[in-house]
């Protein structure tokens, strides 16, 4: 969840704790350059976020590099099995992006 302000003072703290004037808006993807991330909270809302993605960059041709694109899972007993383009995303344990490493 973003906490954010409709009418300034964004970087005010004490602004944002007020109770008028904010609101809070769940992120559901986060889009980096020639990078995306998208944060489901189910197995099937990932693959359908998956679809449309895929949809989408195809409407604009744009390709997927599957050998690029892995899945990661928090808090779950097995790892998704997620389809793109009918082909299955390696799933990880880490990865590194931007020198920083994501574990799950």
């Amino acid at each position: 969840m973003l906490h954010t302000r409709s009418t300034g003072g964004l970087f005010n703290l004490s602004r944002l704790r007020a109770k008028t004037k904010t609101k809070r808006v769940l992120i559901r993807e986060l889009l980096y350059a020639d990078d995306a991330v998208l944060v489901p909270h189910s197995e099937v809302h990932l693959q359908n976020l998956c679809e449309r993605f895929a949809t989408a960059c195809n409407d604009f041709s744009m390709t997927i590099n599957l050998k690029k694109t892995v899945g990661m899972s928090l808090g779950t007993s097995s790892p998704p099995r997620i389809l793109i383009n009918g082909s299955p995303l390696n799933v990880v344990d880490k990865f590194s992006y931007l020198g920083s490493v994501v574990n799950s």
